[in-house]
């Protein structure tokens, strides 16, 4: 009677997790999650909009960038043609937006720390923290880092392709930084 149990609620257990791992692609769950206007007590509800328009401004920057480098492959009269507009000046200017990833990073990060060293007192493990960090974000940067280093000579051809690529790709390929 025993094992019977034991069985049926492994059984049960492992349902369970099959459809919490099929919920998690479900498209229903998903957008009444993502489209959810309830709060969390104690979270900064200005955040998500902040990193909605950076990650808008992002993509729009890269998009209009991969347009002109593609486009000016060949020749460097269209990408003369496309930049002389100077309300595409917000557009080249991105760059401000990936900063604003790193700001509202360092104050979470910042935030986080700060709340549990005042909970738990100075008994914070700085070593753990360091490495947790480093665990977590290594892999992803050298997945970029590879498809970008290994994809890039396939992604761009014509007479101006070399003049195109980046001025630190050689150094990168021969020294690795």
């Amino acid at each position: 009677q025993s094992l019977k149990n034991e069985t049926a609620s492994q059984e049960k257990l492992t349902q369970d997790i099959f459809v919490k791992v099929l919920l998690s692609f479900s498209a229903y769950t998903n957008g009444r999650r993502l489209f959810s206007t309830s709060q969390v007590p104690g979270s900064f509800n200005v955040i998500p909009g902040i990193r909605f328009l950076t990650m808008s401004w992002i993509v729009v920057g890269h998009t209009y960038f991969s347009l002109v480098y593609f486009y000016s492959i060949n020749s460097f009269q269209g990408t003369y043609d496309v930049i002389q507009y100077r309300i595409l000046d917000l557009i080249q200017s991105m760059h401000f937006g990936v900063d604003s990833f790193f700001t509202i990073s360092g104050f979470l990060v910042s935030y986080l720390t700060i709340r549990h060293v005042i909970e738990k007192g100075w008994k914070f493990n700085w070593r753990h923290f360091f490495l947790h960090r480093y665990w977590r974000l290594t892999p992803t940067f050298l997945v970029a880092f590879v498809l970008v280093q290994g994809l890039q000579r396939f992604a761009v051809s014509g007479t101006l392709a070399t003049t195109m690529q980046p001025v630190d790709k050689l150094a990168c390929e021969n020294k690795w930084w």
